[in-house]
């Protein structure tokens, strides 16, 4: 029995897999260098370096999960990333991974769904956000386990993992949490926001049947499940800004610009480009 399913092997033979392998190794070189020139200790150097590669790589890969017919709408999101850990900072990489499996359980983009070990393991890693007061991210758990448990070819048992992901949320928020709803956003980053949020909705309504297969080639990635991951993505990136606060927008902002890549690339597609799909899952 096979301990994990939830991974996808990069087929080095299809460009775009090859593009963002490169993407990556270029952004840690310059992140790296960039960080020298800031004046940081090396060991910084590195870890900053890695990161940014690190966090390009997972926006790419959550990309694909919430947009599969199309590769290149992932590679729109980067200057915007690059951007944003200019301004921001390095965003936080471990919710990234996180979330990144959690839309893989509600795709199943790999062809499968989770196995036990993956469920205990991923619940338990989000459950340790939440522990260290990441109440958003216990908050998309719960809802990515029940979305599993509820859509097509349900994995009943994620809905006792949902529950006990609320129960665990309500628990944590009860002993120690608050939230800063809203603390030190301003003007520009709310209007953005709304904006993107706007843009955003049009694409969820608008995907239809994908015709991407999943990485088994035995059937066509969800529908229903991959609306169901774009609407998660979407909540999750509202909730860290309305929720948290300046802080969940400054370490999550990959979520905003993955949607903005995503939804710009969709119109592009709708109003500029008549082929109707460029890609595979």
């Amino acid at each position: 029995m096979k301990l994990t399913r939830l991974g996808r092997p990069i087929d080095q033979e299809y460009f775009p897999n090859v593009l963002i392998v490169v993407v990556t190794i270029i952004t840690i070189a310059s992140g790296s260098v960039y960080y020298v020139i800031a004046g940081e200790q090396v060991t910084f150097v590195v870890l900053y370096g890695f990161a940014m590669g690190i966090a390009v790589f997972l926006g790419w890969a959550i990309s694909r999960e919430i947009d599969p017919d199309n590769d290149f709408s992932a590679f729109v999101q980067m200057p915007f990333t690059i951007w944003g850990m200019l301004y921001y900072g390095v965003p936080n990489i471990f919710v990234m991974l996180f979330l990144l499996h959690m839309l893989r359980i509600i795709t199943r983009s790999s062809g499968y769904h989770a196995t036990w070990f993956e469920s205990i393991v991923w619940f338990l890693f989000g459950a340790t956000l939440v522990l260290i007061e990441d109440y958003v991210a216990g908050i998309a758990m719960a809802g990515a386990f029940i979305l599993d448990g509820t859509l097509r070819n349900p994995l009943r048992r994620h809905l006792y993992f949902g529950v006990a992901s609320v129960i665990w949320v309500a628990v944590m928020v009860f002993m120690k949490g608050h939230f800063l709803i809203m603390q030190s956003i301003s003007t520009w980053e709310i209007i953005s926001a709304g904006i993107i949020t706007i843009a955003f909705i049009p694409v969820i309504i608008g995907s239809g049947a994908p015709v991407s297969m999943v990485d088994t080639e035995e059937e066509r990635c969800d529908g229903s499940r991959i609306r169901a991951s774009q609407l998660l993505l979407l909540l999750t990136a509202i909730a860290y800004m309305v929720l948290v606060g300046k802080e969940g927008l400054q370490y999550n902002y990959p979520l905003w610009t993955i949607l903005l890549g995503v939804s710009g690339y969709w119109y592009y597609k709708k109003f500029f480009k008549k082929t109707p799909i460029d890609g595979r899952a």
